[in-house]
């Protein structure tokens, strides 16, 4: 089951970044999801957080070609590098 947890972690983690990386807009209700989706698998036990910021930094290397910068202390996060949305009046 772990194995299985950490592959749609890695899958879903990926799709967000190569939106990212590619300029897209990611909606707001994708990237909860998946926090939600990281959360839930650190709180049934079927994953340590340390597993998911290890994830999550490896993903940012190899996407991003940097280093991670969402380590934030006791959460997961997925780090948004969108550009700002231009507000319309």
């Amino acid at each position: 089951m772990n194995e299985l947890f950490l592959a749609e972690a890695r899958r879903r983690l990926t799709a967000i970044f190569q939106m990212f990386k590619q300029g897209q807009d990611v909606a707001p209700a994708l990237q909860y999801r998946t926090e939600g989706f990281l959360d839930a698998g650190v709180f049934l036990s079927l994953v340590e957080e340390q597993q998911l910021s290890v994830l999550i930094a490896e993903l940012q290397r190899e996407i991003f070609d940097c280093p991670d910068q969402r380590i934030q202390a006791g959460t997961v996060l997925i780090p948004t590098l969108m550009k700002r949305a231009p507000v319309m009046p």
